[in-house]
């Protein structure tokens, strides 16, 4: 079997890197600000994509009726794992309290 290359990377200047980061900069500030209506203004912009974000529970359970029991049990199993783990790690935290001076330097 031969390797075809179906396309080849285009060279990235500086300047391009730096309005990127500016771009990301300024979409995550609104987001941060905005919230779900931020989220819902860049789903339009991207993706033109203009449902509901959220699922009614409903809709969630007509999802998971749909899935085979195999992937069920695997995220059942994937869910223990990760609540178990955030279990332990809570434990491990402890509240603190820390009074700042605001004495002159």
């Amino acid at each position: 079997m031969t390797l075809r290359k179906l396309k080849e990377a285009q060279p990235v200047t500086e300047l391009d890197v730096q309005q990127l980061q500016d771009s990301v900069s300024v979409i995550l500030k609104k987001v941060r600000d905005e919230g779900d209506a931020a989220l819902s203004f860049y789903a339009k912009k991207f993706d033109n994509y203009e449902k509901e974000f959220r699922v009614t529970r409903e809709e969630a359970k007509k999802a998971k009726d749909k899935l085979p029991p195999e992937v069920i049990e695997e995220l059942d199993f994937a869910i223990s794992q990760v609540t178990a783990f955030a279990r332990e790690q809570r434990a491990c935290l402890k509240d603190s309290e820390v009074k700042a001076s605001l004495g002159t330097m």
